[in-house]
């Protein structure tokens, strides 16, 4: 189960299935995209699921990086191991 606490705006989400992964301060909806990325969906797959524009997902994505200080879905995996 997720534990979360509103911070500014944010969620601050820490995955207690896995203790060890982390998503930071991110939006709710970066969270969902952030758990599709994660189940290996594809850009197009997400906006799909999501609803929301291909543009959009890609936004997400670029945000996620920034907050999880990560440069692709490469480091994604990475960071989700840790």
């Amino acid at each position: 189960m997720d534990a979360y606490i509103t911070l500014n705006g944010k969620v601050q989400a820490e995955n207690t299935n896995n203790p060890g992964v982390s998503t930071g301060l991110l939006s709710e909806r970066q969270r969902e995209v952030f758990q599709c990325m994660t189940a290996g969906l594809s850009n197009k797959a997400i906006a799909d699921k999501l609803c929301i524009s291909e543009n959009t997902v890609k936004y997400h994505i670029k945000n996620i990086y920034q907050v999880l200080e990560i440069k692709d879905r490469k480091d994604l995996l990475v960071y989700i191991r840790k």
